[in-house]
C-alpha cells in the first residue's frame, strides 16, 4: 500500500454553547490521506490562527514527503518528516500539521487492519479518563455553577475552567468564581483551573494562593508564554499542580526537567 495523496481542507465550525444566544466558532483544518488500495485516513487539528499557514504548509511542505510511501510505517513517517523539516520539533505550525497527518496516517492502519486503534496503540485500556471544559468568561457565577452542575449531572467527575478574568485584573471575581463551583458539586469532583497564558507570575502566585483551597486538581497554562522559568518559580509557591500547554507538552516537560522544575 502506498499514499497515493494528500488533500486539505479549512472549516469554521460553529459550536451551540449552553445559555449563549450566539454560536462560538472554531476554525479546523481536516486532512484527508488517501492510498492506491481505497483506503482513506482522516485527521483533524485546531488551528486557530494558523490555519491557512497549516493547510499551506501540508500541501506545499509535508504532502511530497509523504507520497508514495507505505503508510502503516507511521512511526518513520513521524520520524523522517520531522527531522527533515525543524530540528526544533514541537512549535507552532508544524505540531499542528504534522499532529493532523499522523491522526490520518493511525486513521488507515486501523482500517487496513480492521483494528481501533486503541488496541494497536497497545490496547491498555478500552477506557480512558476525560473532562468537560465547561467554565467560560460569558457565563455568569449562576450560569457557571448551573453549566457545571449539568455536567456532572452527565456523568463527569472532572471538569475545566478558566480564570484571568480581565487579564488578570479581577482576580477578586476568579477566586469567587471557583469557589462558587467547588461549593456546587461537593468534594468528589476534581476541578481544574486554566489561565490561558494571560497572567504574570505575581498574578497567578496570589490566584493560586486564592483558590488553593478548593482543592485544585491543576493549574494549566497559568503565566505568560507558558515561561518555563516562571513556571518553575510558581511551583514552588503553590501546592497546586501546574500544567503547560496542551500543543508543547513535551517540550515544556523536558524544559522544566531540566530547569529542576516538576511536572504534573
Amino acid at each position: 500500500m502506498k499514499i497515493s495523496s494528500v488533500k486539505v481542507t479549512g472549516h469554521n465550525v460553529p459550536l451551540s454553547l449552553p445559555y449563549c444566544k450566539e454560536p462560538s466558532w472554531n476554525s479546523a483544518i481536516c486532512v484527508r490521506v488517501e492510498t492506491d488500495e481505497g483506503i482513506t485516513g482522516i485527521g483533524f487539528t485546531s488551528s486557530h490562527l494558523s490555519s491557512y499557514a497549516s493547510r499551506e504548509y501540508i500541501l506545499q511542505g509535508l504532502a511530497p514527503l509523504l507520497v508514495g510511501q507505505d503508510p502503516l510505517s507511521t512511526e518513520s513517517i513521524w520520524q523522517e518528516v520531522l527531522s527533515r523539516i525543524d530540528s526544533r520539533r514541537w512549535i507552532g505550525v508544524l505540531v499542528h500539521a504534522m499532529s493532523a497527518l499522523d491522526i490520518a496516517l493511525w486513521d488507515i492502519k486501523g482500517k487496513a487492519l480492521g483494528q481501533p486503534v486503541y488496541r494497536l496503540l497497545g490496547g491498555y485500556s478500552n477506557r480512558a479518563p476525560a473532562y468537560a471544559t465547561f467554565g467560560l468568561f460569558r457565563y455568569s457565577r449562576e450560569e457557571l455553577v448551573a453549566v457545571a452542575k449539568e455536567r456532572v449531572a452527565e456523568g463527569y467527575d472532572k471538569i475545566k475552567m478558566v480564570v484571568s478574568r480581565d487579564g488578570g485584573g479581577n482576580l477578586p471575581e476568579d477566586q469567587a468564581r471557583v469557589e462558587a463551583v467547588r461549593e456546587a458539586v461537593g468534594e468528589n469532583i476534581q476541578i481544574m483551573v486554566d489561565a490561558n497564558q494571560q497572567l504574570s507570575l505575581r498574578q497567578a502566585t496570589e490566584v493560586a494562593r486564592r483558590i488553593e483551597p478548593c482543592n485544585v486538581t491543576w493549574f494549566e497554562e497559568p503565566v505568560y508564554h507558558n515561561d518555563v522559568h516562571d513556571m518553575v518559580i510558581l511551583r514552588t509557591r503553590t501546592s497546586i499542580p501546574i500544567a503547560a500547554g496542551q500543543s508543547q507538552t513535551m517540550c515544556w516537560q523536558h524544559r522544566l526537567l531540566i530547569a529542576g522544575g516538576a511536572v504534573d
